[in-house]
């Protein structure tokens, strides 16, 4: 696969991404503040499960933190074949 510089859900497709069925869910975490990966994780299909605030401390400011899963069934059941 070649590597683009917007990444979106197709290419995720393209990788494997649909192989997961050995696993019950996926969970990460980002900056809350971050909105370009929020969207692609919400267009794939991860859902907010919490927010930790003030959890990272960096040039003298704190960031929230979002943590966001993804049940790999209902992923297969809603992505494209």
């Amino acid at each position: 696969m070649p590597l683009s510089k917007e990444p979106n859900s197709q290419d995720l497709n393209k990788t494997g991404f649909d192989q997961l069925n050995q696993k019950e869910k996926i969970i990460l975490s980002s900056f809350l503040n971050n909105e370009r990966a929020l969207n692609l994780y919400q267009k794939i299909g991860f859902k907010k499960i919490g927010i930790r605030k003030n959890q990272f401390y960096m040039e003298n400011k704190y960031f929230d933190e979002i943590l966001m899963d993804l049940w790999i069934d209902e992923y297969l059941k809603t992505s494209d074949p």
